[in-house]
């Protein structure tokens, strides 16, 4: 595999990686977050 090849697929991922971190919220839903930030004891 080429070095050029090779350092786009890592800056690729980088950025999939920080998109999936910036949409969390709109991508996975979890029920748990706001019971959890809110005062459940």
């Amino acid at each position: 595999m080429p070095k050029s090849l090779r350092y786009i697929l890592i800056m690729l991922s980088v950025i999939a990686l920080a998109a999936v971190r910036f949409f969390e919220n709109d991508l996975f839903y979890d029920p748990y977050l706001q019971f959890f930030k809110s005062d459940y004891l």
